[in-house]
């Protein structure tokens, strides 16, 4: 059964690839997988993501041309998840580990008169694009949250939220995350 169970996973792979925006070659991802926008995904080459990993781009009113932008040679860990309302791009050469979360959206704006909506059906908002630099590694259970950008070269450690900017060549750790060392100097 295992067998025919990468055989369907491997075709529905082919089904959604072919509709997405734009893939490079050499690109592929492993079993159980979820893709959702697939017109607004942009991935480059050598793309590799492990198994139930998540790719979601939600076009809205406000935000009607969305944009998930994955550099060429991304490694993306199992149970990975990405979600796109206005723009997110994760550079070339990053490595994403087991259960990274980046967000560039919520549910609703976070304000009093919104409390008695149900979170699901209050409007998507963005507080502003996620940019993820080149050679970034972002560590095991680390979110990624709105209006955040990550220099090159950067480290997030395991279980970080990263709720600020992150310079290039940093270390950053922490809940919120909080840069801890910084490798070299931001060219």
């Amino acid at each position: 059964m295992p067998k025919l169970h990468r055989l369907f996973s491997r075709m529905r792979w082919l089904l959604s690839s072919s509709r997405i925006a734009d893939l490079g070659t050499n690109s592929h991802v492993g079993p159980d997988f979820s893709i959702h926008g697939e017109g607004f995904i942009h991935i480059g080459k050598n793309f590799s993501a492990g198994k139930s990993i998540s790719l979601q781009v939600w076009p809205t009113e406000r935000y009607s041309d969305p944009a998930l932008l994955i550099g060429s040679n991304v490694v993306m860990a199992d149970y990975s998840y990405v979600s796109c309302a206005h723009h997110v791009s994760i550079g070339d050469g990053c490595l994403l580990g087991i259960n990274a979360f980046i967000t560039d959206n919520s549910h609703g704006a976070n304000i009093a008169a919104e409390l008695d909506i149900a979170p699901n059906d209050r409007e998507i908002v963005s507080k502003g694009p996620v940019c993820i630099g080149k050679n970034v590694w972002i560590g095991r259970n680390v979110c990624i949250l709105s209006g955040v950008n990550i220099g090159d070269g950067a480290i997030i450690g395991a279980n970080a939220v990263v709720t600020h900017d992150v310079p290039a060549y940093a270390v950053a750790a922490g809940i919120p995350a909080k840069v801890i060392k910084q490798l070299r100097p931001a060219l």
